[in-house]
């Protein structure tokens, strides 16, 4: 409202999401704060959905008191028919989260999992949030003992 014209506040928004992607700009909860609303007001919704899909981003939106930001963001992307690669997303966040270095541990990988297969299933991509869910028991099979809670809510999940 405060900016001369619809390109000059579009590109304030662009600027922004830029700037907050960066993850030099500051603590993820603040990035997080910022980021997706921005990329939002730009109306990039690919990038939306990939934003919110990075492991980092959507740890903060699941684990945090912003779950109904995580909601409201789906639902603006539904809105605008715009979730049909959420499954790819969060399939290509594990994989690259897993991929960082330093290596990140076993356990939190297949936590951000089983959270992801839990979105998608509460999204309505049930046969990709069956894959990721099923990877996970593998994994706490391996990491986990068998009557750990963790396999229960996988369970569950799936």
């Amino acid at each position: 409202r405060y900016l001369p014209s619809p390109d000059a506040e579009a590109s304030a928004h662009e600027f922004l999401a830029t700037y907050f992607e960066d993850p030099a700009s500051g603590p993820i909860a603040r990035r997080v704060d910022e980021l997706p609303w921005q990329i939002l007001q730009v109306g990039d919704t690919e990038r939306l959905l990939k934003t919110i899909t990075k492991a980092a981003v959507f740890m903060e939106l699941w684990d945090g008191d912003r779950r109904s930001d995580l909601w409201s963001y789906v639902a603006r992307l539904e809105d605008k028919d715009a979730l049909q690669n959420l499954g790819h997303h969060c399939k290509t966040s594990i994989i690259s989260y897993d991929n960082t270095e330093p290596k990140p541990e076993a356990e939190d990988v297949a936590l951000l999992s089983h959270k992801m297969g839990v979105f998608l299933a509460e999204v309505g991509f049930l046969e990709v949030s069956s894959q990721i869910l099923t990877k996970t028991l593998d994994s706490w099979g391996t990491l986990i003992d068998e009557d750990d809670a963790r396999t229960a809510n996988t369970l569950e999940a799936l």
